[in-house]
């Protein structure tokens, strides 16, 4: 699979993207664009999507993505990153404060045990606690 938005000079157009299909002849492609997906379904290109999981609201707009464009697979980023939060909070010495796709108090003390100063979340059930 080749990754279209990152080929330099190459926009990802639906001419960008028959010249890499038929130059190169991937078993398929990687992009975030819908537009690119779109062309590559009309084509029989394999596409794998990309979804940038931001917050709430994004990963609504990436299910529906999901639902109404022809993929053989998602990835979707960042996943929930105890890790990455104790890294940066570790790198940089500044309050680290984490949100999206906080659902269960679990998530909140994984985020709180790894470094971050806090929590931003829309479950409104988790402010209780």
């Amino acid at each position: 699979y080749i990754h279209v938005d990152m080929i330099d000079g190459l926009n990802s157009t639906n001419n960008g993207i028959d010249y890499i299909v038929n130059t190169v002849k991937p078993d398929g492609i990687l992009t975030t664009k819908s537009n690119v997906v779109a062309h590559a379904y009309k084509n029989n290109i394999n596409v794998i999507q990309r979804f940038f999981v931001l917050d709430s609201l994004s990963y609504e707009k990436t299910l529906l993505n999901i639902k109404e464009n022809k993929i053989i697979a998602a990835e979707i980023m960042p996943g929930l990153m105890p890790k990455i939060i104790k890294k940066l909070s570790q790198e940089t010495h500044i309050p680290i404060i984490t949100g999206g796709l906080i659902k269960e108090k679990k998530d909140v003390i994984n985020a709180i045990n790894a470094g971050a100063l806090s929590v931003s979340t829309t479950e409104m059930k988790l402010w209780e606690d």
